[in-house]
């Protein structure tokens, strides 16, 4: 892992002001470590925005849920009005990974973070995610890979929270020193045939600020298969929102089969 220094940002402001084209954000880290310790990212500089007052908010009010960025899968999981009005997302929030890892990420790194190929993820595969010019899943090993849309790059994205919140319309605030944007959840994740280095429309300069899921009387549930019970990325996931006029699926899975 390469030097970096550190800048502890006390809030949004701060946040943007201080990152630059050759640093990154840092919210619970797991897996930005993990890219650094790779040798996918050697940033120069980290900017800790886990001390930001507000961003880890959860409430509700007559236009839906508000979820904070900085909010843990823990807090996630456990809050009382995410598990009685928006089952899936709280279902999702307690299927990921292990409760110590649970206790640290956060649902904006989760929504960020960067496939698990294992191509990818070793220095020894310059793959086309990375600049190069082949897809080693495509003729070596694939278990958990795509099966659809995989002629370019057969990653599948990690995040299990992405699924119910797309389910139930989820939408993302979006912060750069430009100003504010806000998209459709949906619209964030960005597909190897649309650009092969990236998974999401985050620019170096832009931060999630809010997560915005619109009040609504549907019923929603989660269901992720892996092959163990404990710890284990998803095989296949899905998410569904039923109402009394009609049904809203989830358009996003992380699924290999």
């Amino acid at each position: 892992m390469n030097r970096f220094e550190w800048v502890d940002a006390n809030s949004v402001d701060q946040a943007l002001a201080a990152v630059t084209s050759d640093s990154m954000f840092k919210a619970g880290g797991v897996d930005l470590l993990d890219l650094m310790k790779d040798d996918i990212f050697a940033p120069k500089r980290l900017v800790n925005i886990r001390n930001i007052q507000g961003l880890n908010e959860i409430r509700e009010d007559e236009q839906g849920l508000h979820i904070g960025p900085l909010a843990t899968l823990s807090e996630i999981g456990e809050n009382l009005t995410i598990q009685k009005k928006y089952t899936a997302i709280s279902d999702a929030a307690e299927r990921v990974a292990t409760p110590q890892i649970r206790n640290m990420a956060t649902i904006g790194g989760n929504l960020a973070q960067r496939p698990r190929c294992w191509y990818f993820r070793s220095e020894d595969f310059q793959c086309r995610k990375k600049g190069g010019k082949h897809c080693f899943a495509q003729d070596g090993e694939n278990d958990y890979h795509a099966i659809f849309d995989n002629r370019t790059c057969a990653i599948v994205h990690p995040s299990g929270i992405a699924v119910p919140l797309v389910a139930l319309n989820a939408r993302l605030q979006i912060t750069s020193p430009k100003g504010k944007r806000d998209v459709l959840l949906e619209e964030f994740f960005v597909s190897p045939e649309q650009d092969v280095t990236r998974e999401n429309i985050l620019q170096p300069d832009e931060l999630i600020t809010a997560i915005t899921v619109p009040a609504t009387d549907a019923r929603s549930a989660y269901y992720k298969q892996g092959e163990k019970e404990s710890f284990d990325w998803p095989i296949a996931d899905v998410a569904v929102a039923l109402t009394v006029q009609g049904s809203r699926c989830s358009k996003a899975s992380t699924s290999s089969v």
